[in-house]
């Protein structure tokens, strides 16, 4: 047998070896089997299958099958980036930009999450859009941040919709369009997103980009209310104090400044204690009041203010919230290393 044919052979053989030890720890992680998943993928990843080193560098990320090292994580999925791994170049620019794992490097970070917007990831572009608009790790350039914020946002990302929508409600980068801005808050609200349900209500309430309607501001922020958001939560219970879109009740708007005033929102807390301080709905009570007017002094930042859309990102909210969903989840991973494995088996 010719040399060259026969090298050829081994190879092959190798390539199929790694496939199957690749697929039995996917099989293994299907059945919640994660330390067997690791004990397959550490051993490819040890010798360079840069999905194996996703993997494994995802595992330590999450603790499973193994106990939870952001360091160790960063360095397999650094590794797999550094081969070309497209899955790898989102956590690695995320680690980078949050310091997990790693020492913070805004730069780093630019470099690796520029690279997957540019191929067109929409998690991936709505997180440069932050960075443009926050100057970190490039000049500050709301124009280019509203740029990839509608990138995003026509392929549906519902975060860089309501970005998006911030920024023209409030002419960043962008000529100031309330209709637009309504436009993008409705489509990121549909998709279930409270802070684009939120910003829908107040421009209801306002009137802006919509007729001014109270009843269906106050229905808006119950939505994001129920799901949790402190700012909804506060201005619901300030539609109750002023009997707008609902019907005056002092009892149950001092219920939802209480739920906001837990989440250390300073408008609420501060809403909280005047309640006390009058007895609105509460008993009169000056030392409570005095105490919940001590927090907001210790909650507010320097730009908070009551009734207002939040400026573009600039709360660091949005900057969190991309953190918890664009960080690229195991069971995203697995469901794309699967239709691969489907599709090979079809094609063979």
């Amino acid at each position: 047998m010719p040399l060259f044919l026969a090298t050829l052979m081994f190879i092959g053989q190798g390539c199929n070896s790694r496939r199957m030890s690749f697929d039995a720890g996917l099989a293994a992680y299907n059945r919640a089997d994660f330390a067997g998943a690791l004990e397959s993928w550490r051993s490819l990843a040890d010798r360079g299958l840069p999905q194996a080193e996703v993997g494994v560098g995802l595992l330590y990320y999450y603790g499973r099958g193994v106990e939870r090292d952001c360091v160790n994580a960063f360095k397999w999925l650094r590794k797999a980036a550094d081969e070309g791994d497209s899955t790898a170049r989102i956590p690695v620019g995320l680690m980078y930009y949050y310091g997990v794992g790693v020492q913070q490097d805004y730069v780093q970070a630019w470099s690796w999450i520029d690279k997957a917007a540019e191929d067109g990831d929409p998690r991936a572009q709505r997180t440069v859009a932050l960075m443009w608009h926050e100057g970190k790790g490039v000049i500050q350039d709301w124009s280019r941040a509203a740029l990839w914020f509608r990138k995003a946002a026509e392929q549906g990302d519902a975060i860089a919709q309501n970005g998006l929508g911030m920024m023209e409600h409030d002419g960043e980068g962008v000529r100031q369009d309330y209709f637009e801005a309504v436009t993008w808050f409705r489509r990121a609200g549909n998709e279930g997103l409270a802070d684009a349900v939120y910003n829908l209500g107040f421009c209801y309430e306002r009137g802006e980009g919509v007729p001014r309607d109270y009843v269906r501001a106050a229905q808006l922020y119950r939505i994001a209310a129920e799901q949790g958001l402190a700012v909804a939560q506060n201005d619901l219970g300030r539609l109750y104090e002023q009997g707008r879109g609902v019907e005056p009740d002092d009892a149950e708007a001092a219920g939802w400044y209480r739920k906001a005033a837990d989440q250390n929102l300073a408008t609420a807390q501060n809403n909280l204690g005047r309640m006390y301080e009058y007895g609105k709905g509460v008993p009169q009570d000056y030392e409570i009041a005095d105490s919940w007017f001590y927090f907001a002094t210790l909650s507010c930042s320097a730009v908070e203010k009551e009734y207002r859309v939040p400026k573009a990102l600039s709360s660091g909210e949005l900057a969190a919230q991309i953190a918890d969903i664009s960080m690229i989840g195991l069971s995203e991973v697995m469901d794309s290393w699967q239709r691969e494995q489907k599709a090979s088996g079809n094609a063979r």
